[in-house]
Formats: C-alpha cells, structure tokens, sequence
C-alpha cells in the first residue's frame, strides 16, 4: 500500500519529480529544501495567526537571553513530513491542483493543506528574496544570442510592465488610485526585467495600477542595480527615464514621432529592429500571467 501512496518517496527519480515540480531533477529538489530548512517539523515556518509575546523589559535588556521571549504557542501537530509538505506546495505551484485535490491524494482535510500552503509561500518568498538574480555583465554577454550581438550587442536588460487584474475594492479613494487607464479596470502593477537570453533578471514589488511606468522605476529598485557604463536598458515608449537611469547607460526606445507627421525611414527600421527584440519581455511577462495556479 505505502508503494501507491502519493507522497514525495514515491517520485525519486528525475522525470517523476520534474512532472510534479518544474525541477529538473532530485538532487535539485533536495538541494533547495535543504537550503529553506524548514527544521523539524516545521518549527522555521511561522503558522498564520501565530504571534510572539515580548516581555516589556526586553528592549531595555542587555541579555541576549532567550528566556526573554516568551515562545509563540505550539499549534497541533503537523500531519504530514516537511518534505511532504514541501512537496504539495510545489506541486500546486507547478500544475494548479486545487487544495481539494491535493488533500484527497494525501489522504488530509482541505484546511491542512491551505494552512500548509499559505505560511510556506510566505517562507519561501523571505528565503529566496535573499538570492541576487542580477547577472553580471560577463554572464550577459556570454549568454547573447546571436540578433542581439548584431543589432544591440550593449544591451544589459529589457523592461517592462505587468499588470494584474484584482477585485474592485469598496473605498472610493483605493479605487482611483488601483484603476489602470490602459486596462481600463483596477490592477496591480509590476516592474519586470529579463536578460537578452530571456532569463528574468528583476521583479519588483506590486503598485497601484494607476502608477507611471517612469515613477515604479523609481520606487521599485530597478535603478540600485550594479551597472556598469556603456550598458544600454532597452524599453517601450513609456519609460521616459534616461535622465534619471545611472551615469553611462543608455536608454533604448523606439523613436518618438515628435512634431512630424510621419517617420523617416531609419527611425521605422530602428522601431521594428526593438520591437522585435523587445517581445520577449512580454513573453515572459506572459509567463507569470498565465501560469497554471
């Protein structure tokens, strides 16, 4: 019976752990498991609703002492291995079952797989958020395909924006400052920035979707990134921001039409030589949107 049971044992090989996962093998899954330690069962993963007390002296303490902090209460005890657990949340991510599916597979109520779910999410986010997904310049260069190295060979990231539709909310005041003109409904909006090789490079937090693109490039990050001169940032007509991007690089856009009534013949070519490069931003922007979950 433990043999048909549907559980992590059961897929140690590559292709079984890749279906389920996205990983491209076992040693990969472990490795990142065992790089978020989650501790025996679970002790590093905070539970929702899970609060710590603190003693009214222990900022004023000297002590180091962890009889200071008194221990947040111990929730019941968790049904399933950590791996397990780790596992689940992966697997959703992955091909989207629902929490109802996944509990009858192991065998557990819905709820103890929303309660896996949820905190584990949140633990991953604060553990992998520590990971710098900036490639360095040599890394880029080394990666370039073959139509950048042409047309563009400076080019360091492509840029744009996501946004993603989210429930209207009652306050009249949120509901001006989440609508989107350019969706025409209230949205969430991202800064997203892939390499010329297509690998995603930054990921900003959410804004309200009535930001400017040039105004989340100021408040997201993007511009803290370790550039160096010469490196050229390839965008859409919206990114207005080449006086404010770091001392050395460039800014590629497509050429405004200005007070003419029609482009010259260089400034089309130009236009469709970035636009071709530049849709693969949008895939990968498609990527994230049209992920299964």
């Amino acid at each position: 019976m433990s043999s048909r049971l549907f559980c992590v044992d059961r897929f140690t090989t590559d292709g079984g752990i890749s279906f389920y996962t996205g990983l491209s093998s076992y040693a990969t899954f472990m490795a990142i498991f065992e790089y978020l330690n989650p501790g025996d069962n679970c002790a590093n993963i905070r539970p929702r609703g899970s609060v710590i007390d603190v003693l009214e002296d222990f900022y004023n303490s000297d002590s180091e002492d962890e009889g200071n902090v008194q221990a947040a209460k111990k929730g019941r005890r968790r049904k399933l291995k950590p791996l397990d657990e780790f596992f689940i949340v992966l697997c959703r991510l992955r091909k989207g079952f629902s929490e109802k599916h996944l509990a009858h597979l192991y065998g557990v109520a819905q709820s103890t797989v929303s309660r896996i779910f949820v905190p584990w999410i949140n633990y991953m986010y604060l553990k992998f958020g520590q990971i710098c997904i900036w490639p360095s310049k040599e890394v880029v260069q080394a990666t370039m395909p073959t139509d950048f190295k042409e047309k563009f060979p400076t080019t360091r990231v492509i840029i744009d924006c996501a946004e993603v539709r989210c429930e209207m909310p009652s306050s009249l005041l949120l509901n001006s400052e989440l609508f989107s003109s350019y969706k025409n409904h209230v949205t969430l909006k991202g800064l997203v920035s892939i390499s010329p090789s297509g690998a995603i490079t930054f990921i900003s937090q959410l804004y309200t979707g009535s930001i400017s693109d040039r105004e989340i490039v100021i408040r997201s990050g993007f511009l803290s990134q370790k550039f160096e001169n010469g490196d050229t940032v390839m965008a859409d007509k919206g990114f207005q921001i080449a006086d404010i991007l770091p001392l050395g690089v460039i800014l590629n856009i497509p050429p405004l039409l200005g007070a003419n009534t029609q482009m010259s013949a260089e400034d089309v070519v130009q236009t469709q030589q970035i636009a071709g490069l530049r849709i693969h931003v949008e895939r990968a922007i498609n990527k994230i949107k049209n992920f299964l979950i």
